[in-house]
């Protein structure tokens, strides 16, 4: 029994490797890479040794655009008010400190680069 088994088994593994050896797929091997012509290559570019730099003209200042603290406050309030209603408590009341905050300011804000200075400079007064 055992030869027979034997046997068997062989042919069975002889199959499956008649199998697998159909079933590898075959590749055709690559030609290999040409080398770029001279017209393909890339130029380097040498670095210019300048005496002097060029005269840079002065960046024009902005006008003082128009007072935004009242826009501001504004949109803090509208923003406090819509999460109280949401059901957001916290970010309510961080909108309602802001809007304090920037009540408290007195200088105009034109820009938010000024609103931006002035309440650094706001946070760092009340912490003293």
């Amino acid at each position: 029994m055992n030869e027979i088994e034997n046997v068997k088994t062989n042919e069975l593994e002889q199959k499956i490797e008649k199998l697998v050896k159909k079933e590898r797929k075959t590749y055709k091997k690559r030609e290999p890479k040409k080398k770029m012509s001279p017209k393909n290559e890339t130029k380097k570019k040498k670095l210019r040794i300048v005496d002097t730099l060029p005269d840079r003209q002065p960046v024009p200042t902005e006008q003082p655009s128009e007072r935004l603290n009242e826009m501001v406050i504004d949109v803090l309030t509208r923003l406090s008010n819509l999460m109280s209603k949401k059901g957001d408590y916290i970010r309510s009341r961080a909108y309602t400190k802001a809007l304090d905050t920037v009540l408290s300011i007195t200088t105009n804000i034109t820009s938010i680069d000024d609103l931006k200075i002035s309440l650094i400079l706001v946070l760092l007064l009340s912490k003293n």
